[in-house]
């Protein structure tokens, strides 16, 4: 599970790595960045249909590649890499708000525990709909804590959560997956090519 330090660390990088390929070039609202995280998680889906997993054993021994052509050949598009920009958005989104998830790991064996017996018989595509269920409760103007609740740290926190606890019960490095991603995407070009 993730620490405090790491969350920190993740939030500072994916919001400068996001300013730095332009995504931040006009102020964007919280529920188009929101509406992206969802796009992720529908990304995960497809993935998880097509059964396309990451082979991080390739990745880490084939050394003849680059660095992008390994990850292209043995990470990039599988469910473990779209899982990684679901975390990867929700930490710019962090960035670009200036605020700090709501920390929901520090009872991480209770909690767990807990998503394991309400979710241990739910399919991956049923998981992600939780996950965007926790998300949709978002809307721009619930940044501070208004007592319900509902405020961007504890939806993030939430979904944070929820995420992590998804990549543990399948086994996932999630750290080392997030961590490959998001040395990928410093070398992407700006907007990835996108229109935003």
């Amino acid at each position: 599970m993730i620490t405090k330090e790491q969350t920190k660390d993740f939030i500072a990088r994916a919001y400068d790595t996001a300013v730095k390929h332009g995504f931040h070039e006009k102020m964007l609202t919280v529920e188009h960045m929101m509406m992206l995280v969802l796009s992720e998680i529908g990304e995960a889906v497809e993935a998880d249909r097509r059964n396309l997993h990451a082979n991080l054993h390739g990745f880490e021994i084939c050394k003849d590649l680059t660095y992008n052509d390994r990850f292209k050949n043995y990470v990039k598009d599988s469910v473990e890499d779209e899982m990684s920009d679901v975390a990867i958005r929700l930490f710019d989104l962090c960035g670009t708000l200036n605020i700090t998830p709501t920390d929901r790991f520090e009872s991480h064996r209770e909690l767990f525990k807990d998503f394991r017996k309400n979710y241990q018989r739910h399919s991956f595509c049923e998981r992600a709909f939780v996950l965007s269920a926790i998300l949709c409760h978002a809307d721009g103007a619930s940044v501070t804590d208004d007592g319900s609740g509902k405020s961007l740290p504890d939806i993030i926190g939430a979904a944070l959560f929820f995420l992590f606890a998804m990549a543990e019960d399948m086994n996932v490095d999630f750290i080392r997956h997030i961590e490959l991603k998001m040395e990928y995407n410093e070398t992407r070009p700006k907007k990835h090519g996108k229109k935003y």
